[in-house]
């Protein structure tokens, strides 16, 4: 209902931005939302989909539900990845982040009764910027750490479209 309301305001510069915040969205998805993200922007709305996993949007959306979770998950413009242990999760992740060429070096030294020998050489691969079990490893204790991703942007301190982040989390005084 939301979703519909939204598309249907006459959006207008002037027109009030809104936001849609879910909380363990696996439960709240339909297989449709992927179109409505399409369009959010451009109907002056943003939206935050927090879950554990990609595997639960797979699971709830059923047959096909793998493409829909990859679609909408391909509209989210700022994606936040904390620690993981789901290996589809920590794979679309990597994959998402993707691969670079990389040289790797290799030096060899040996001694023999002529002398020493060196060699040395090296090759290039492509391999991923971050692996996906980089993900299992990042911090859960205060303050969190996580991977901030934007697709078309270029983080000044990496140079690269992602950025490792420390999110301190805030315990009022007065909590008990």
């Amino acid at each position: 209902m939301f979703q519909r309301a939204v598309l249907a305001r006459s959006v207008t510069t002037d027109t009030r931005p809104v936001y849609l915040w879910i909380d363990e969205a696996q439960n709240y998805i339909a297989s449709s939302d992927y179109e409505y993200q399409s369009v959010a922007r451009s109907a002056r709305a943003a939206s935050v989909y927090l879950t554990q996993n990609i595997s639960m949007y797979y699971a709830v959306l059923g047959a096909g539900g793998r493409d829909a979770a990859n679609a909408l998950m391909g509209n989210f413009g700022t994606k936040v990845l904390h620690s993981n242990g789901d290996v589809p999760t920590n794979q679309w992740a990597a994959d998402t982040i993707g691969q670079a060429w990389t040289t790797t070096y290799n030096y060899n030294a040996s001694r023999n009764e002529q002398g020493h020998s060196m060699s040395g050489g090296g090759s290039d691969s492509v391999q991923y910027k971050i692996l996906p079990s980089a993900f299992t490893t990042l911090s859960k204790r205060n303050p969190v750490e996580g991977i901030v991703f934007q697709g078309g942007r270029i983080w000044k301190d990496t140079g690269e479209t992602y950025l490792k982040v420390q999110f301190r989390q805030e315990i009022p005084t007065n909590a008990k």
